[in-house]
């Protein structure tokens, strides 16, 4: 029923809380990267590395990833409460 439910309701858009810490999970692996901003559990903006990327190592990817995440997102970071970084 879950399911049903969150299929037939319309998403709801809302703008992050810049008083509260942003928390920025990235993960790597051997097939690809990936990285979400999220604030109290909403996820904002994903991105996901190019495979022209793949031949790094993972702790390169996870690094280069961090970097374009702190590049994409600087305005929404250097305003807020903080980043949690996982």
């Amino acid at each position: 029923m879950l399911l049903k439910k969150a299929m037939s309701e319309v998403p709801t858009l809302s703008l992050p809380d810049f008083n509260k810490p942003f928390v920025l999970e990235i993960d790597a692996s051997s097939n690809g990267v990936g990285v979400v901003l999220m604030q109290e559990g909403r996820a904002f903006i994903s991105q996901v590395l190019t495979p022209s990327h793949l031949g790094l190592s993972v702790y390169d990817k996870e690094l280069l990833v961090v970097l374009i995440a702190v590049d994409k997102w600087r305005h929404y970071l250097e305003g807020g409460g903080g980043v949690i970084f996982y």
